[in-house]
């Protein structure tokens, strides 16, 4: 009997920041800060590192938030554009080469920093496959699979199981596509939803 052995799978989590104009929170500063740290990702990257995955988290907001404290020690004026956020992703996907990018959008507030960074992910690493999940994709999952040609997969509701599930049936073939539990994706046939009904 020989054992499983996996391919060593990488995964990129990144938090999105806030375009100040896509939201009035007092919780965001003008520049698009959180004074909180992004815990649902933390979960995740704890959980999926405990299953063997190698996983790095990219914090958007604290990686901006230093580049302005560093523009300003250095007397420059460097706003958060798209061209620096864009450098900041490739500069990421370039050093850890990841197989998967998942990208939480928990808010409808993160949701065009979200599909910016998709679309920055596929520029650089086309055949990288992109999930993003929260609470936003969560209730227009449909919309974003249609429209989206940079998002690969829709993680539905809680996606701690669903996202491990997600990657073993990519690159291990233990789970069909078709079985992962809150799931939204596009094939030849369509676009599925595979959310079980409890």
């Amino acid at each position: 009997m020989t054992n499983f052995i996996r391919k060593a799978v990488r995964v990129l989590l990144i938090n999105p920041h806030v375009w100040s104009s896509d939201c009035c929170s007092s919780m965001v500063s003008a520049l698009g800060e959180e004074p909180y740290p992004p815990i649902g990702l933390l979960y995740l990257a704890a959980y999926m590192r405990s299953c063997g995955y190698e996983v790095r988290l990219l914090d958007i907001p604290v990686v901006l938030k230093q580049k302005r404290h560093e523009a300003e020690i250095k007397e420059v004026i460097r706003g958060i554009s798209d061209l620096v956020l864009e450098e900041i992703v490739a500069g990421h996907i370039q050093d850890f080469r990841p197989d998967l990018v998942g990208i939480s959008c928990l808010f409808s507030g993160k949701f065009r920093s979200t599909v910016f960074i998709s679309e920055a992910v596929k520029k650089v690493a086309p055949t990288c496959l992109v999930v993003i999940g929260g609470l936003h994709p969560t209730i227009f999952a449909r919309e974003a699979i249609e429209r989206l040609p940079s998002v690969d997969f829709v993680i539905l509701g809680e996606g701690e199981e669903s996202f491990v599930d997600l990657l073993s049936s990519i690159f291990d073939n233990r789970i069909p596509l078709y079985d992962v539990d809150g799931l939204a994706f596009r094939d030849s046939e369509g676009i599925h939803n595979t959310t079980k009904t409890h």
